[in-house]
């Protein structure tokens, strides 16, 4: 179900004029209390690849076609509301809404130090390599992204910036702790 919605605004992996427009739609559903964590993390992950599908090419300069830019502004603008209710959040989600703020930087910047906290309480896992990328992709610093992606074994491309190679890696590590994730993931 949720594949199918994103394949719908995200055709083939690239971004139209309707995917910045169903934007909204996809924060309210992804917000709606109803909604349990799992599906919430879906959906979040496919706002992150949303919001970085057009900075992930492989192309320096790194240049972002209008409709993915469109996309990824439409999905920046709405992190205050994504990240509203952090504190209430599972880990997973919270995790999820790390990745986000790796994506967007500048709107994401209320809950940037406690993406620390969450990598700090699970120390020695792959989660916490992930948050240690999203945090340097948050703070936009590229010898800390690629020290990260050293860490978890990801150089990436010689022909993509460490920020290109940086969202990559992370998306890789999205979908697999999506997988991991189980009922304990517990909220706070």
């Amino acid at each position: 179900m949720v594949d199918a919605l994103f394949d719908s605004v995200l055709h083939q992996g690239t971004c139209g004029p309707e995917t910045a427009a169903a934007v909204p739609d996809l924060v309210a559903l992804a917000t709606d209390s109803r909604i349990g964590d799992r599906l919430r993390s879906w959906i979040l992950v496919g706002l992150f690849v949303i919001a970085t599908v057009g900075r992930r090419a492989l192309n320096r300069p790194a240049v972002e076609p209008p409709e993915a830019a469109a996309a990824r502004v439409a999905v920046s603008a709405s992190m205050g509301r994504l990240t509203a209710r952090w504190d209430q959040e599972s880990d997973l989600v919270r995790f999820c809404l790390a990745a986000l703020v790796a994506a967007c930087p500048e709107d994401g910047a209320a809950v940037r130090a406690a993406i620390g906290d969450l990598r700090a309480a699970v120390p020695g896992t792959g989660r916490e390599a992930a948050l240690r990328l999203a945090e340097a992709l948050a703070d936009t610093d590229p010898p800390r992204i690629v020290a990260a992606l050293r860490d978890i074994d990801a150089d990436g491309s010689p022909y993509a910036t460490p920020d290109q190679n940086g969202l990559r890696a992370l998306m890789s590590l999205l979908t697999p702790e999506l997988g991991r994730a189980t009922v304990v993931d517990s909220r706070p």
